[in-house]
């Protein structure tokens, strides 16, 4: 004979409803739907779960601060901290670049004083160059460009010069020279020839008539200037101009004249024309 469960579960039910109440037990809940699990009740310390940027598991703990650890760069590092988590990483992001707060400080390296520019080689250029009229005396001092002329129907111009020895030229032997190579510009005529002098003075002013005048001194030799090219000593001259005491420390003039009864040299002042080397 087979008994069936839920004839079972009937029986036991009718049996208790048949009991008094006094005993049922208080604690007994018993229904036709579910038993309810009891909720446990710990006392213990239960362990959080664990603090990504702190090093404690203590129930007290107080929060830690956020994490840090982003990808950005301030422009200043956070100050130092008790409380600073410990993830807490210096900043390694390629983007960042204050240039002001190199990465390696301890590799960059001061760079020392710099020399100054030492003068350009042997060579002594006129610091001023003036014209002066023949007929009238006059004087055009510190001109843009130097002029030889003749033609026999206005007055002649001579190139008043001045030049400053440096001391470096002392005990040194120097030499006069004429170039054109470097202005395409200039102009050579006529006989192209000058004679060239040394003045008493060099030009300190200028005028429209005398007495200033050239102040010419000592004949010191004849040169033909060419165009684009260096001038030569003429032959047969008197050439003490191609060597003669440099005067160093001093400030000396010189003049050049033209030769012949036409005559025209003409150049931009400081960049082409005579200049004086040792």
């Amino acid at each position: 004979m087979q008994i069936s469960t839920s004839a079972v579960a009937l029986a036991i039910i009718g049996f208790t409803s048949a009991l008094p109440a006094a005993f049922i037990p208080a604690t007994a809940n018993i229904t036709s739907t579910a038993i309810a699990p009891a909720s446990a009740t710990s006392t213990s310390c239960t362990v959080p779960e664990p603090i990504a940027c702190g090093d404690s598991t203590s129930c007290t703990a107080p929060a830690p601060e956020p994490c840090q650890c982003t990808g950005s760069c301030p422009s200043v590092d956070p100050p130092e901290t008790p409380n600073a988590p410990a993830c807490k990483k210096p900043c390694t992001s390629s983007s960042c670049s204050d240039p002001e707060r190199p990465s390696n400080p301890e590799k960059v390296q001061t760079p020392g004083p710099v020399d100054p520019p030492k003068s350009q080689d042997n060579t002594i250029k006129p610091c001023v160059t003036s014209q002066y009229d023949v007929w009238t005396g006059a004087v055009r001092r510190d001109e843009k460009k130097g002029k030889i002329f003749k033609d026999g129907r206005t007055t002649d111009v001579t190139t008043l010069l001045t030049f400053n020895f440096p001391q470096e030229s002392k005990d040194k032997t120097c030499t006069f020279h004429f170039d054109l190579s470097s202005d395409p510009a200039a102009k050579v005529s006529g006989s192209g020839e000058f004679d060239v002098y040394m003045s008493l003075a060099p030009a300190t002013q200028s005028s429209t008539e005398w007495p200033s005048g050239n102040l010419r001194d000592q004949y010191i030799g004849r040169m033909a200037a060419k165009p684009r090219g260096a001038a030569i000593w003429s032959s047969g001259a008197l050439v003490l101009g191609q060597g003669f005491p440099c005067p160093a420390g001093e400030t000396y003039g010189a003049e050049l004249v033209g030769v012949g009864d036409a005559d025209h040299v003409e150049w931009l002042a400081g960049t082409a024309g005579p200049y004086i080397s040792w």
